[in-house]
């Protein structure tokens, strides 16, 4: 199914292979051109198992084929509702879960290259999280963030709202040891252990979804606790280590009370953009009148308000599920699906094909000018975000016909600078203009292209002081306005084709008068010259006519206009003043005075 601008898809790829048992409270982590699952409950003999087995999905070949892998190392004990996060170009990390009458707070590194994928424990420096399951472990920067969950330390059992976080880097916990400094303010809690934040933290919490956005931002939102759904959304800003906002927005509300759901934050231009899938929905009281969710919303997360246009989720969606995994496959812009619960274990794998929603890394923004003729070639800057080199596409479509410059060229990280396709053969009207750099696929935000009819130059007018048969005097700048029409009579309501006009002033001696052509944007174009000399200049105003192949007249021209003398000889009654040297006049109401002035000046 083809990915529509504006637009996520669901796919439900042919899966091939040594396919894994249907489970669920699994992990899923994209590496490279795979995808590692790990671990999950499941089926055996009419009873629910812990497993511990990995497998790996082809995601290049096309076939979905499921491999499951032969490793080394040591292997994590048998778990579910653990959390896994790609950390390398190579390499995944799982952290705790729930196994047999235990739950665990270790993390376990799998390196992926090996000729055998092997398992390593990392035994970070430091106070990590007490044992739990149902959390969250988000990877922002070369950081994992951990929050809440429900477990504790040996019978202890509670939910948690606590933060740790995993200096990949450094392998240490921050804040725990020497060496990994926290804000000015922000301080680790010996005692409990977790980084004490600033601003109201969420409440203690299990089964919620915690997901970068803008970057430096997590979203934690919905979950439950003992008693009930959540459908609050709280952010913390990974810089201060402070629950706050994104900008002057208003955290957003879970679209409904949920758990188990699976969410993405995904980086979009100009702002990212959060995926949420499925999970267990209800009112306020856990376990009352409650279901499966198979919906998919989306957060844009530069106005923190939910997409709410229909049509934005197409295809056939997954069943309603809880305790799925996903993640996202950038090279195909795609969240990657597989299992889950719901009344049974699931081994389905389907694929949301988020490209119509996200796009590229880069945006388009505006067109300079935004309009032009149907036979095309008007030269247009392309504003943006992000811009780089490399093979620039830019396509001219309207849903059914579609067009590409033949030249765009990178300007600016801010500026494209290309040239409008010829469009005749379709309808005049708005297209859409899409971007593409070095392959990337095209940008996905709407910036529109009018294409009017051509300018059609036997229906221009031309008018003004400039063209009347008295012109008035020489010397002084004499002006008239072309009015730009299209082959329907309409008024032109841009500009842009100043280049095309060919205007002609000759005095009556023969020599050709410099003229000056401004385009006023709106249809019009001012035309400037200024005569010379005393007596006639004859005037022509035409259109060098790409359509017609030809120079042609607008209506009416040419025209002829005269102009006087600006100086005339006054003539005077009484004694005129003898001049003197040194002689001075002003003006006195309606009079000239003179006075002064002498022999010796």
């Amino acid at each position: 199914m083809v990915c529509e601008q504006g637009t996520c898809a669901w796919e439900t790829p042919e899966q091939t292979g040594d396919k894994p048992c249907g489970r669920s409270g699994h992990t899923l982590s994209v590496v490279g051109r795979r995808a590692f699952l790990f671990g999950g409950c499941a089926d055996e003999d009419g009873n629910p198992v812990y497993l511990n087995d990995t497998y790996a999905l082809d995601l290049a070949s096309g076939t979905f084929g499921w491999q499951k892998l032969e490793v080394e190392g040591k292997v994590p004990a048998p778990r579910w509702r653990h959390t896994a996060n790609c950390i390398s170009a190579s390499s995944l990390m799982i952290f705790g879960g729930i196994g047999e009458k235990t739950r665990y707070a270790d993390c376990a590194i799998l390196d992926t290259e090996s000729e055998v994928p092997t398992w390593q424990d990392p035994q970070p420096q430091g106070m990590g999280p007490s044992p739990r399951s149902y959390h969250t472990a988000t990877k922002c920067g070369e950081r994992v963030y951990i929050f809440g969950g429900y477990g504790g330390q040996g019978m202890r059992r509670q939910n948690f709202n606590d933060l740790h976080v995993l200096d990949v880097t450094n392998n240490l916990w921050v804040g725990s040891v020497e060496g990994s400094e926290l804000p000015e303010g922000i301080t680790f809690d010996a005692k409990d252990g977790g980084i004490v934040c600033e601003g109201t933290p969420p409440c203690p919490r299990g089964n919620h979804t915690t997901s970068v956005i803008e970057r430096k931002f997590l979203l934690v939102m919905g979950g439950r606790d003992t008693g009930r759904y959540l459908d609050d959304c709280h952010v913390l800003d990974t810089e201060t280590f402070s629950w706050t906002q994104v900008r002057t927005n208003a955290n957003p509300m879970a679209p409904v009370r949920l758990c188990s759901h699976v969410a993405e934050g995904l980086e979009s231009v100009p702002s990212y953009k959060l995926f949420c899938f499925g999970g267990q929905t209800g009112n306020d009281k856990v376990r009352t009148e409650w279901n499966y969710r198979n919906k998919v919303d989306v957060l844009d997360c530069a106005s923190m308000s939910w997409l709410s246009s229909p049509g934005v989720v197409t295809g056939t969606p997954p069943p309603p599920r809880e305790d799925t995994a996903w993640a996202f496959d950038p090279k195909a812009a795609k969240l990657v699906l597989f299992g889950g619960w719901a009344n049974d274990w699931l081994d389905d794998l389907h694929m949301l094909d988020v490209s119509g929603i996200v796009g590229p890394p880069y945006a388009v923004q505006a067109l300079v000018p935004n309009e032009g003729p149907m036979t095309g070639k008007t030269e247009i800057i392309i504003k943006g975000l992000e811009f780089t080199k490399g093979k620039i596409i830019v396509k001219f479509t309207d849903g059914r016909n579609e067009e590409t410059s033949e030249k765009a060229d990178y300007v600016s990280p801010t500026e494209i600078r290309c040239l409008s396709p010829d469009w005749s053969k379709y309808n005049p009207g708005e297209v859409d203009v899409r971007v593409s750099i070095g392959g990337e696929g095209l940008t996905v935000n709407k910036i529109k292209w009018n294409y009017y009819v051509n300018t059609k130059p036997q229906k221009c007018v031309a008018y003004g002081p400039g063209l009347f048969e008295k012109g008035g005097v020489w010397g002084f700048p004499s002006v008239f306005k072309i009015q730009a029409k299209d082959t329907s009579g309409r008024n032109r309501s841009s500009g842009g084709e100043a280049h095309y006009w060919v205007c002609k002033v000759t005095s009556s001696e023969g020599e050709d008068l410099d003229v000056k052509i401004l385009d006023n944007a709106d249809g019009t174009y001012d035309v400037l010259y200024i005569p010379k000399c005393s007596g006639s200049v004859d005037i022509s105003v035409a259109y060098d006519d790409p359509v017609q192949n030809g120079v042609i007249p607008v209506r009416g021209s040419p025209w002829t206009s005269s102009f006087d003398n600006p100086w005339t000889k006054c003539k005077m009654q009484g004694t005129v003043p003898k001049v003197q040297l040194g002689m001075q006049a002003t003006t006195l109401m309606k009079r000239l005075l003179l006075w002064g002035g002498g022999p010796g000046g």
